[in-house]
């Protein structure tokens, strides 16, 4: 219901931009697991104002610092955002300190957030990306003593309007009733990917990324994140985009086992993709099949079949063309002590 009051709104107050990307998507059956932007580890700097399209290198922030931060973090396997407190726009942030987050250690199981204040935003340069990828926080701090352990996790709401419309009209709302309701644990942020998807979110520090995002599962999202889960209504194939620090077709794998049994802690589940001489291999010209194992804490364990399927779709962005897209279907098969398998889907 949630979903029907929110297009109808969009239509109302905007009847000359219709149909939405992500409206169209909204009654697309495919699964969005596996669409989570790749990053190993994320970057966020407030940057009140407006956000262009290219927000780090068109925004108040210093294009030079954007462009390198932008740069840096990317070659490292990680990604950059600017982040706003919701409504703040501001046109004047001079000297005023900004708030920085640093969220790592996804990767290696044991997420990590560090946060802090700071004046000027090219020290951040300075960052030893490459150890930040690894895992490494201390490392971080050495560099810049100002940043600290943090023990709340905080959701970044997409709503770079210049970027793609959708993100705007529908992510502000939920950014401002989650506000409203957390207050500082919720930030509007720069794109993330996905727009199609919208209004999109991302967890820190653990990388959970999701899709549709209504008012309440906003909210769930940030008090789950609390108790460092997910909350369980989120786990279908329709919010759910997938851990970011995987692949897409990891993703998608570790997706599928959580669905499957209702697994709701980041860090529980390792997944390792099989050889390149097992996997991935061509089904058809729109269809790739590639193997996971999906690892439990509990010793549990899964081989996750994946098949990427790209396929025409709607229009990924706003004012765009159909193009075709990529989504993943997953086959589960429980490995049993001693060799045995058991099919799950």
């Amino acid at each position: 219901m949630a979903r029907v009051s929110e297009t109808s709104q969009i239509s109302s107050e905007t009847p000359d931009q219709v149909p939405w990307c992500s409206q169209e998507w909204d009654g697309s059956e495919a699964p969005v697991w596996g669409t989570a932007s790749p990053a190993t580890f994320w970057l966020a700097v407030e940057q009140p104002g407006p956000w262009g399209a290219k927000a780090l290198t068109e925004s108040r922030l210093d294009p030079r610092v954007g462009a390198a931060l932008q740069q840096d973090t990317v070659e490292a396997g990680g990604r950059t955002l600017l982040i706003r407190a919701v409504g703040d726009h501001r046109t004047d942030n001079s000297g005023a300190p900004r708030r920085v987050y640093l969220a790592g250690g996804a990767h290696q199981g044991k997420p990590w957030l560090l946060q802090g204040l700071f004046v000027d935003p090219s020290v951040l340069i300075h960052l030893p990306w490459e150890k930040i990828a690894a895992g490494d926080a201390e490392a971080a701090r050495q560099i810049l003593p100002e940043l600290s352990y943090c023990r709340t996790p905080v959701l970044l709401i997409c709503t770079n309007g210049k970027r793609d419309l959708c993100c705007a009209v529908r992510g502000r709302k939920i950014a401002a009733y989650a506000a409203g309701q957390r207050g500082h644990l919720v930030w509007e942020c720069t794109h993330t990917g996905g727009h199609r998807f919208a209004p999109t979110g991302l967890v820190l520090p653990s990388g959970a990324t999701f899709a549709r995002l209504s008012t309440e599962l906003a909210v769930s999202v940030v008090d789950a994140a609390q108790y460092g889960r997910l909350p369980e209504e989120a786990l279908g194939e329709r919010h759910l985009r997938g851990m970011s620090h995987l692949s897409g077709p990891a993703q998608a794998a570790d997706a599928a086992v959580r669905a499957s049994v209702r697994e709701l802690r980041p860090p529980a589940l390792q997944v390792t993709a099989l050889p390149d001489d097992v996997s991935p291999r061509n089904l058809s010209d729109d269809a790739e099949l590639s193997l996971h194992r999906v690892t439990h804490d509990d010793g549990r364990s899964w081989l996750a079949a994946v098949t990427a399927l790209t396929r025409p779709g709607p229009a990924v962005s706003c004012g765009g063309a159909g193009v075709p897209s990529t989504s993943y279907k997953v086959e589960l098969t429980e490995e049993i002590p001693g060799g045995g398998m058991s099919s799950h889907r």
